[in-house]
Order: C-alpha cells, then structure tokens, then sequence
C-alpha cells in the first residue's frame, strides 16, 4: 500500500507524518476512519471519543491528534494530570494516604485503586 504523499510520507521502513499544516490535518482525518473502521471490528474498545495529542513531549506541538482509546495500540506516550490527598493521624501523627477505587462500571480497569483525581491530558486543554 503506498501512502498519499501529501499526507504521509513513506520509506521503507516507517511512515512520517507531513509538516505541512493541511497535510497533519489530513492525516488526522485520515487516521481517525481507519481507527473508527477498527473500533467498528471490535479490535479498538472502550472508546470515548477524546482526542490525545500525538507529540515529541509534553507541551511541544502535535503532528495529529488520536482517539484516547487507540493510543496505547500505537505507542503514543499519554499524559494526564493526578491528585493525591494525605491526613495526618490524629493519634499517632503519621500520614495516611488517601486512596479512590474506580466505579465498577469504568471502561478501564474498573473496580481498581486510584488517584482520588485524575484525567488524561487530551488535546487542545492546557492545565494551568
């Protein structure tokens, strides 16, 4: 299969995304029918819809943005912003931790122990 060469750029070994601006705006709706047709086939679940960042690092620009559920399948390093809250015991002074579990009817591992706060950093959201 050859890519369109103004959305992809293709050697033998990997495909590059082209930096053109039209041409990452393509291919992010190039990608998301080709992950929308994998999610249709079961192979992608838990979809939510959210668009991550495909980048560099943190911060830095991104060359396409991604469903959140089919970032894992493609290497995409996530962010996400997590709070965690302490108490200092009132009889022996030490510090105890307080830990959330997931509702059980989560999409990712539910039931499971968490941050009492926490979300993935998904596009076009700054945190501060």
């Amino acid at each position: 299969m050859t890519a369109p060469t103004h959305i992809l750029q293709q050697s033998t070994h990997a495909l590059a995304v082209s930096s053109s601006s039209s041409g990452r705006l393509l291919c992010c709706d190039a990608t998301a029918g080709v992950l929308e047709q994998l999610r249709d086939a079961g192979h992608i679940t838990g979809w939510r819809g959210e668009l991550y960042p495909v980048a560099s690092s943190f911060g830095s620009e991104p060359v396409l943005l991604m469903e959140r559920a089919a970032a894992p399948y493609f290497g995409i390093r996530e962010y996400g912003v997590h709070v965690n809250g302490y108490v200092r015991d009132a009889e022996t002074g030490g510090i105890k931790l307080w830990v959330a579990r997931r509702s059980a009817r989560k999409q990712t591992w539910p039931g499971k122990l968490d941050h009492i706060v926490a979300g993935g950093q998904v596009g076009g959201r700054v945190i501060f």
